[in-house]
């Protein structure tokens, strides 16, 4: 009986894989990029529609303001990126809850831990949500199925990601830049287009927007609030930073040098896609709300509950083609690939992290990679699971998943570039020599500046999403936590119920026993 079981689990899982493959591997750039870069860059295809959204409830005049936001948007993300580079080393040594750990202690480290694990599982419902949209999109008879379309896509990735990583790091270039050449030829067409004033106008364009009870003049506090809640919705494209910092271990020496390189490529392509992208948008006139049963008209009349919104991605290349179907359909199945391309990542990096936390006991011993023949079998599986179940929960439905997705990140990036500051303002205190004193400090000048730019992104973004989601993810950060400290005392007591007491006179025969 468990010779057939072992059959059937390596039917769908593959022959057993020596964990340490995965610390073998060793990527150039132009493969690293994909591999890790790819939930940065693919987050375009939802960011652009979330800051459309986020305007809407102004009414439709305020998507002029959707090109400015994004580029606030690009130059945080720039100025993260920037500042992170300097963090490669540090993180790239111990990883980044084994450098909070160290530099702040163990409860800084434990939420940073928690944060990064909600942020993988949202990684993960979030793209293959979008990925189903898309979908969607293209056939929307299939509207009904999308929370269907979506898990299936998880489900499909599971397998492949349980059957091995080595082969993905070698396919995995080829959607990101199928997308990356079919999206940079669509938009620089539509940006000639644009300037020549030729370019047709979106679908939606022609649709009405009916605002949510927000002053029609735009000024004052009402101005500022939709503009930060806009610019918290962007945000998720500055998703991805973290996770290259954190596979420096994956990439061609010098490991260090090239994933920085990576860094500021990937911060460099998302910033300039996002920017086209909502100044394409803007000028065809993309319409987009979140409850099109209330705020939406088309010709006077409510489109009713079954009407489906394009993405905006996918509108601006059909308003650039003048609605020929070939090219834009394309860059939907380009999308959807390097979308799901973005969830393997995380399935490459939660186990990694749960390892790491379980090697501390704060997480059950079955998610650590030591001494297991499996590739993070545990951690894959757990992951496919806890995606799946967001995933149902909300319906696959982008818009609510995003508002937990953000607090997450920005709290883990928030932890690792302090852990930084800590260890460079301690360093500064026995540093004696001028030379190496002036470059510390410099140093230490772009770790601080890294800082107060995601603490202001992050206090922005739970000040704006707290009623609408923020509050949620912060809870589930919350009882990760104390999940992972219960789960430390369990184990410290056992440990301690273990020990012999060889101090103990009555203990002597015990411990002279053989060890078997």
């Amino acid at each position: 009986m468990k010779y057939r079981w072992e059959k059937i689990r390596s039917a769908f899982t593959g022959k057993p894989v020596d964990s340490r493959q995965v610390a073998a591997m060793s990527l150039p750039k132009r493969f690293a990029l994909p591999l890790f870069g790819s939930d940065g860059i693919s987050s375009v295809a939802y960011a652009a529609d979330e800051i459309i959204l986020m305007l809407a409830v102004a009414g439709n005049a305020a998507i002029v303001y959707a090109p400015w936001v994004g580029l606030a948007v690009a130059v945080v993300g720039l100025m993260i990126v920037g500042t992170y580079r300097y963090n490669v080393n540090q993180v790239a040594a111990e990883g980044d809850f084994e450098l909070v750990h160290r530099r702040l202690g163990s409860k800084p480290a434990v939420i940073l831990g928690a944060s990064v694990l909600l942020d993988f599982v949202l990684t993960v419902a979030v793209s293959m949500s979008s990925a189903a949209t898309f979908l969607v999109a293209l056939y929307p008879e299939l509207q009904d199925h999308r929370s269907a379309i979506a898990i299936l896509l998880i489900i499909i990735l599971t397998v492949v990601s349980l059957r091995g990583l080595q082969l993905m790091g070698k396919i995995a270039h080829w959607p990101l830049y199928i997308f990356l050449a079919i999206l940079g030829v669509t938009l620089c067409i539509g940006i000639i287009k644009s300037w020549m004033g030729v370019l047709a106008k979106a679908e939606s364009a022609n649709y009405s927007v009916l605002p949510e009870n927000v002053d029609s003049q735009l000024i004052g506090i009402a101005f500022f609030f939709l503009i930060s809640r806009s610019f918290s919705a962007g945000a998720v494209a500055l998703s991805g930073v973290s996770t290259i910092s954190n596979s420096v271990r994956f990439f061609r020496r010098p490991k260090k040098h090239n994933a920085a390189l990576t860094l500021m490529i990937m911060g460099t392509i998302t910033g300039v896609l996002l920017v086209s992208i909502l100044y394409i948008a803007q000028v065809t006139g993309v319409t987009m709300v979140h409850d099109t049963t209330q705020y939406l008209l088309i010709e006077g009349r409510a489109p009713g509950e079954f009407f489906h919104q394009k993405p905006a991605l996918y509108q601006i290349a059909l308003a650039i083609y003048d609605g020929a179907p070939l090219i834009p359909q394309l860059l939907v199945f380009a999308t959807v690939a390097v979308l799901t391309i973005a969830s393997f990542t995380a399935f490459i990096g939660f186990p990694l992290s749960s390892s790491a936390l379980a090697d501390r006991r704060y997480l059950p011993v079955q998610l650590r990679s030591i001494n297991s023949v499996g590739l993070y079998r545990n951690g894959v599986l757990l992951l496919a699971v806890m995606a799946t179940c967001l995933t149902l929960l909300f319906g696959s439905d982008i818009f609510s998943l995003i508002q937990l997705y953000l607090v997450g990140m920005f709290l883990s990036m928030l932890l690792t570039q302090g852990s930084v500051v800590s260890y460079r303002i301690r360093k500064l205190r026995i540093t004696l020599a001028f030379t190496s004193r002036r470059h510390l400090i410099r140093d230490l000048a772009v770790s601080i500046i890294g800082v107060i730019v995601t603490a202001a992104v992050l206090i922005t973004v739970v000040v704006t999403k707290f009623m609408a989601g923020a509050w949620l993810s912060l809870l589930i950060i919350a009882t990760l936590f104390g999940g992972m400290m219960i789960t430390r005392k369990h184990y410290d007591a056992v440990i301690k119920a273990a020990e012999i007491p060889y101090e103990d006179l009555e203990s002597a025969d015990l411990s002279s026993l053989p060890s078997r």
